[in-house]
């Protein structure tokens, strides 16, 4: 059953109408305040324009933290290579002053 409206039902049960049909002529009258106005539909767009730009900035977002994630993930790597070539050096120069130190005893 939908909304009627009252005052078409009345006029239309006045003029002689069955009353089962002026209801359903009443009910199929769309109610005024249940419309979208020219303003409502402009609004709504503004806000669409608005969420579309706010997509567009997590989007910018999403897409730097994931360069980001991948750079640290990089300069890990990166930093562990260097971690091992250092720890390569101290022991080629530990080997190298034990073979120093015992040229000279």
């Amino acid at each position: 059953m939908g909304v009627m409206v009252s005052e078409v039902y009345d006029a239309l049960v006045a003029a002689g109408a069955p009353e089962s049909k002026a209801r359903a002529a009443a009910e199929s009258i769309p109610v005024t305040e249940r419309l979208a106005t020219t303003q409502d539909i402009s609004d709504l767009k503004d806000d669409i324009s608005d969420l579309r730009s706010l997509l567009e900035d997590w989007r910018s977002v999403v897409v730097t933290h994931a360069e980001l994630h991948r750079s640290q993930r990089e300069l890990k790597a990166d930093l562990n290579a260097e971690r091992w070539k250092s720890t390569v050096v101290q022991i080629v120069a530990t080997v190298a002053l034990v073979v120093a130190l015992l040229r000279f005893m």
